[in-house]
C-alpha cells in the first residue's frame, strides 16, 4: 500500500479543532467574478425565420447558459436542456455539520439526477475538525460508496493541501492520508468519523453513493482517542494516479491531468470515475457515441473563495443539440443517449471536470468525454 503519510512538503500543522487561515467571512466578501460574458448564440448570422425553419426540420438546437449561471428558455424548450443541470452551492450547510466540513457544497440526490440510481457531490473544504456533531460513525445497508478528496492546484495535481483523517471500522481503523484520495467503502462498511487535521490550501472532496438517497444508519458516539492501529482495511484507500499528456493522444480541449479509476481499481464496485484538471480550448477529441450505462459529466471551478465562477465556456453536444454553458453545470446522459463532442470554446482560467459513469468501464478508454 501507498504511503498514507508521506509529508507534503511545507505542511505546517495545526491543532485539530482549530481555524483555517482561509475563513469562510473573507469568501463571503469575495466579489463575484466580473466580466462574464452573456453566452450568444453559437451561429450569430442565423436570422429568426431560419431557426424556426431548422427546429421544424429537426436540426440542431441551442442550449444557453447566461452569465449569471441561469439556464434560458431556448434551453429549456430543447428536447435534452433538462438533461444540463446548473450547480447552485448551499453556502451555510457548515452550520448544521461539525467545524471542519464544508464551506459551500452542492449535493443532488437521485431525484434530482433525473431518478438515476446515483448520488454524488461536490464541495470545498478549508477548516479544520471534526466532519460531523457525532464520534461515531455510520454505514449504508443500501449500496457502495466512493469518497474523494482532491486538490485545487491545476499545476500540482498530487498535491491535496491538507491533512486528512478518515476512520474505518467498528474497529475505528485510524488512516490519515496528505494526497488525493478515494476511500472505497462497501456496504454496511461503518466509516467515520473524518477529520481535517492540518490545511495548507482549501481542497475539493466528492461523495459518490451507488443508491439514490443516501441512506445511511449511524453508531452510537464514542471517544475521539478510542481508535485503533491496524491495516485491515489498507486496500479500501486509493492514492489518485495521474496520467499526463491526455490532449495530444485526444484533443487540444482535454485534459493536462487526468485520474481515471475504473471498477476494478474501486473494490470491484459498479462505477467508474475520472478527475481531471483542464486549460486548453478545443475538441475534448471525442466521436459522438452513447453507453449503456448512465453517465455524469460534472465542470467545476478551482476558485474555492468564488465556487460559482468556473473560468471557461464550453459547448456539450446530446445528440443534435449542442448547450453551451460558462458556469459550474452537471450534464446527465442517460443510457442509450448519442453525445459528444465536448468543446471548449474559450478559457480564462483552469478548471476541473469529473466523470462518473455506472458501469465497471474499460482500461482501454483515455478520453473522459
Amino acid at each position: 500500500m501507498w504511503s498514507a503519510t508521506a509529508a507534503a512538503p511545507g505542511l505546517n500543522p495545526q491543532a485539530r479543532g482549530g481555524n483555517a487561515s482561509n475563513t469562510r467571512e473573507r469568501r463571503a466578501k469575495q466579489t463575484q467574478h466580473e466580466g462574464e460574458e452573456i453566452m450568444k448564440p453559437i451561429n450569430k448570422s442565423t436570422t429568426r425565420r431560419e431557426f424556426v425553419k431548422y427546429a421544424a426540420l429537426g436540426a440542431t438546437a441551442v442550449g444557453i447558459m447566461d452569465s449569471l449561471g441561469g439556464r434560458t428558455s431556448s434551453a429549456q424548450e430543447t428536447k435534452h436542456g433538462h438533461l444540463i443541470k446548473k450547480i447552485s452551492y448551499n453556502k451555510d450547510g457548515w452550520k448544521t455539520v461539525g467545524p471542519g466540513n464544508n464551506d459551500y457544497i452542492w449535493w443532488p440526490k437521485g431525484k434530482d439526477l433525473e431518478n438515476k440510481p446515483v448520488n454524488f457531490s461536490f464541495g470545498y473544504y478549508s477548516k479544520l475538525g471534526n466532519w460531523n456533531r457525532s464520534t461515531g460513525g455510520h454505514y449504508h445497508p443500501e449500496s457502495d460508496e466512493v469518497l474523494i478528496y482532491v486538490g485545487l492546484d491545476p499545476n500540482n495535481p498530487e498535491y491535496l493541501g491538507a491533512e486528512c483523517e478518515h476512520d474505518c471500522g467498528k474497529e475505528y481503523e485510524k488512516h490519515v492520508f496528505q494526497v488525493p484520495t478515494a476511500f472505497c467503502i462497501p456496504k454496511d462498511v461503518v466509516h467515520c468519523p473524518q477529520f481535517t487535521l492540518k490545511c495548507e490550501k482549501d481542497f475539493g472532496f466528492i461523495v459518490l453513493g451507488l443508491d439514490p438517497t443516501h441512506a445511511s444508519k449511524g453508531m452510537p458516539s464514542r471517544s475521539i482517542l478510542a481508535t485503533t492501529d491496524g491495516h485491515k482495511y489498507d486496500d479500501y484507500y486509493k492514492k489518485l494516479v495521474f496520467q499526463k499528456g491526455i490532449a495530444a493522444r485526444t484533443g487540444p480541449g482535454n485534459a493536462d491531468a487526468l485520474a481515471w479509476h475504473r471498477g476494478k481499481d474501486l473494490l470491484n464496485f459498479n462505477v467508474n470515475f475520472a478527475w481531471g484538471y483542464f486549460s486548453g480550448v478545443g475538441d475534448w477529441g471525442a466521436k459522438p457515441h452513447k453507453h449503456s450505462a448512465d453517465k455524469f459529466l460534472v465542470f467545476v471551478g478551482l476558485d474555492a473563495q468564488n465556487p460559482d465562477y468556473l473560468g471557461a465556456e464550453v459547448e456539450v453536444s446530446l445528440e443534435d443539440e449542442k448547450h453551451v454553458f460558462n458556469t459550474p453545470s452537471c450534464v446527465i446522459v442517460p443510457a442509450g443517449l448519442q453525445h459528444g463532442p465536448i468543446v471548449t470554446r474559450k478559457v480564462e482560467k483552469p478548471y476541473a471536470f469529473y466523470m462518473i459513469r455506472l458501469d465497471k468501464g474499460d482500461a482501454s478508454e483515455i478520453n473522459p468525454a
